[in-house]
This record gives C-alpha cells, sequence and structure tokens, in this order.
C-alpha cells in the first residue's frame, strides 16, 4: 500500500481523504490478523472487517450517483466497470475474517485475510484515479479548445473576423484558467501547483501582447517586424497551453515518506490534535492521514528492526489504530446525535 502514496498517485487532497481512512482500516485489520490469537482480537478483527465492507458499499454507491448523468463515456465505461468488483472485494474481507474467526490455526485463512484486504484498497485506488483521470481529461479538453480558437484568431483576416474569434477565444481561455486554478488548488505537489499557477500567469500577460500583434498585422500586412511579433505571441501561448497539458498529466513527487524530520512533525501535529478539547478541531482536519502516515512509518522501522523490537512496534501500531478506530466511532456518533438533535 505505501508504495501507492511513494510514487505519487494519490494527487489530491480529495482523493486523499477517502483513502487515508481506508488505508487505516485496511493496516488495522492486518494488523489484527497478525496478532490475533485472543478472543477480543477476533471480535476487533470482525468489526474492523465490517467497517471496510460498509465503506466499500457506501463508495460504490457514491461513485454510481457521481456518474448517473455524467457525458464522459471513459469515465462511465471505467467506472461502471469497478462497482461490482470494489464492493464484492469489501464483502470477501468480512467473509474472511469470519472465517479466521471459526478456524483461527490456518494459515491460509490469515493469507486470505491479508490478501483480501490488499484487493480491496486497490480496488478503492482505482476508482478514486478513474475519478481524477476525468477531471484531467476536463481540463485538457479546455486546453484543447483554447488551442483551436487561438488557431482560429491567428488566421483573422481583418479587424471584425479578429474581434469574433478573440471574444470566442477570450471565452474559452476563462474555462481553461478556472479548471486550471481548481486542479492546481488540489493539488497536493507544491511543485506542480506552482507549474500550473504560472502557467496561468503567463497567459494573462500575453493576452494583451496578442491583441496588439494581431491587430498591427491586419492593419500592416507587410511589416516584418509585426508578422515576427504574431509568430511569437501565437507560439508562447501554444507552448504555455501545452505546458499545462503537460503538468496535468506528469507525476506528483509525493512527499509520504518524507524528508529528514518529516515525521517528528506528523507525530507533533497528531498530538497536538489530539489535545484539542473539541471534536470539530478533528473532525475535516487530517487527522486520518497523520495516523496513516505515522502508522506507515512505524512499520517500515520494524521492517528494518531485530525481531523482539518489531513485535513491540507492531502492538504499538496495533494499539494506534484501535485508538483510532475508537475515535472515530465516538466522532461518528456524535454527527449522529447532531443531526437527531436538528430533527427534534
Amino acid at each position: 500500500m505505501s508504495s501507492l502514496f511513494e510514487h505519487g498517485l494519490i494527487r489530491t487532497a480529495a482523493v486523499e481523504r477517502v483513502v487515508a481512512p481506508i488505508a487505516s482500516h485496511l493496516c488495522h485489520l492486518v494488523l489484527l490478523c497478525d496478532g490475533a490469537e485472543d478472543p477480543e482480537h477476533f471480535t476487533q478483527l470482525e468489526g474492523a472487517a465490517q467497517a471496510v465492507a460498509k465503506a466499500t458499499e457506501n463508495m460504490a454507491a457514491e461513485a454510481s450517483r457521481a456518474i448517473r448523468d455524467t457525458e464522459d463515456e471513459v469515465l462511465h465505461m471505467e467506472m461502471s466497470s469497478l462497482f461490482e468488483s470494489v464492493t464484492v472485494s469489501g464483502q470477501h474481507v468480512l467473509l474472511a475474517a469470519q472465517k479466521l474467526n471459526i478456524q483461527p490455526s490456518l494459515t491460509e485463512h490469515r493469507e486470505e485475510l491479508i490478501t483480501a484486504t490488499q484487493n480491496v484498497f486497490l480496488g478503492v485506488v482505482k476508482v478514486l484515479l478513474v475519478d481524477d483521470d476525468a477531471n484531467i481529461r476536463r481540463v485538457v479538453a479546455a486546453s484543447d479548445q483554447v488551442l483551436e480558437c487561438l488557431s482560429d484568431l491567428g488566421s483573422s483576416i481583418d479587424i471584425k473576423s479578429l474581434l469574433k474569434y478573440f471574444q470566442v477565444f477570450s471565452e474559452a481561455l476563462l474555462i481553461l484558467h478556472s479548471l486550471t486554478m481548481e486542479r492546481a488548488n488540489a493539488l497536493q505537489d507544491p511543485r506542480q501547483t506552482e507549474q500550473l499557477l504560472d502557467s496561468l500567469e503567463t497567459l494573462r500577460r500575453c493576452i494583451s501582447m496578442l491583441h496588439t500583434a494581431m491587430c498591427t498585422t491586419i492593419k500592416h500586412p507587410t511589416s516584418e517586424e509585426a508578422q515576427a511579433a504574431k509568430r511569437y505571441i501565437l507560439d508562447k501561448v501554444q507552448s504555455t497551453v501545452n505546458d499545462i497539458i503537460k503538468t496535468l498529466r506528469s507525476e506528483c513527487h509525493s512527499t509520504s515518506m518524507g524528508p529528514c524530520g518529516y515525521y517528528i512533525e506528523r507525530r507533533n501535529s497528531l498530538l497536538q490534535l489530539l489535545t484539542s478539547s473539541t471534536t470539530s478541531s478533528i473532525q475535516g482536519s487530517s487527522f486520518d492521514s497523520l495516523v496513516r502516515d505515522i502508522v506507515f512509518h512505524c512499520m517500515v522501522v520494524a521492517n528494518s528492526s531485530r525481531r523482539e523490537f518489531q513485535q513491540k512496534v507492531v502492538a504499538h501500531c496495533r494499539h494506534i489504530l484501535q485508538f483510532w478506530s475508537d475515535i472515530k466511532m465516538i466522532l461518528k456518533s456524535s454527527e449522529d446525535d447532531s443531526e437527531q438533535s436538528i430533527w427534534i
């Protein structure tokens, strides 16, 4: 699972908010499975499996609603093929956990549960990445529209056609600007965000020269300087729009594994969040991501440690995830109570 974060497949904060709690649930399942030796562990194991199964059901339902009215045929086709597999994989986790509860001594039951959790995570990530690809396609389509309008604008032969094409170009550019800004604000990679914002700023600065150069070449068609200026600005706009497309399709440089001191900062952030006196500070925060990152880091440390330290780290991770699960249940309960009080 950690490789998905290391390789930057989780690009946006919206995807991260969905993936983080599911990743933590699955880590919890695997660790409980590894240490399931007493009845209490088995009770926790089945409860965690039920949470995963419910989460996959909810995701499939949300994804189904999201594509109901979509005009994106690729999104509809790719997403439709994932609904059933995601739901079934969640139920498989629950069945594997119940099977392990009946025959805890069988190694193949543990292996089946671990494999099932991996399949759930991969299925969930596929759903999220298909949706994210659709968002990228929308921006790319807007970019293509700007380039098409730019070509029409560049072929203007008189002021009347210039004004007509310039208006259409400006409208297409506004749509591209809006979609690109939305994408830039959603990205987790600051390098990509900066590149997109720089490209938008370059396009903004090009508009005035584009208008001037086009008017000049129409009024003075034999002027070499005017023609050179026209070629320069058309090429500049085209290359900048292509830079936006290139950035959108480039790989994200994830910082999930973090530089030196990254996990100390994540630990301190989590402790600060937990010392807050209100649940509202946790709800809507990066609580799930903080827990997941800390557990992933600890598991990496455990993997390279001696056996006795490995067991201690794994036990601590199991306790952290159990506390995380308990806190999530408390937060969910407080949300339900608030919703009920509205209708009383």
